[in-house]
């Protein structure tokens, strides 16, 4: 007995049209997600290729602290079951710290800051400031690589 054909049974079509009308929504979505995400990993390069010295000291903390939460999920013989929000605090504060402390150093110094010229305690002060943010954005940019790693792998063993 010949098995039936499910494509051109038009109840068939009709009763899963809601549901591929949801599958190309959903498509459509993770395709605008990644997109953007890929724009914004190339803002966030293009300024810390333009501010090295704020960067680099936030880059180098965030991958520490990935580093060190994976370790502590290994050590501790934890499956990867997705992101976990208490995971990410380690690399955030990392991130944080390195930043500020990185840059305030740098900027103490006279070197990769706007106004060289400044006083010391400002100086510091707004090293301190700018490194945390680029600790921050350092933190989301490692984080967004992770993510898109991920989903390359995923699309790679789903063809």
């Amino acid at each position: 007995m010949p098995e039936p054909e499910f494509d051109s049974d038009p109840a068939y079509l009709a009763a899963t049209a809601p549901l591929r009308e949801l599958q190309r929504r959903v498509r459509r979505g993770l395709v605008l997600s990644r997109g953007l995400l890929y724009v914004l990993l190339a803002v966030f390069l293009y300024l810390a290729l333009r501010f090295p010295f704020a960067a680099v000291p936030g880059v180098v903390g965030a991958l520490i602290g990935y580093r060190r939460s994976q370790a502590t999920r290994l050590r501790a013989h934890q499956p990867m079951k997705g992101p976990d929000l208490r995971e990410e605090g380690g690399p955030l504060r990392w991130a944080l710290i390195a930043g500020a402390v990185g840059y305030a150093a740098f900027a103490s110094a006279g070197v990769g800051v706007p106004a060289p010229e400044a006083p010391l305690p400002w100086r510091l002060f707004g090293g301190a400031v700018f490194g945390a943010l680029a600790g921050v954005g350092s933190w989301w940019a490692v984080g967004v690589v992770r993510i898109l790693a991920t989903s390359l792998r995923h699309d790679r063993r789903a063809a």
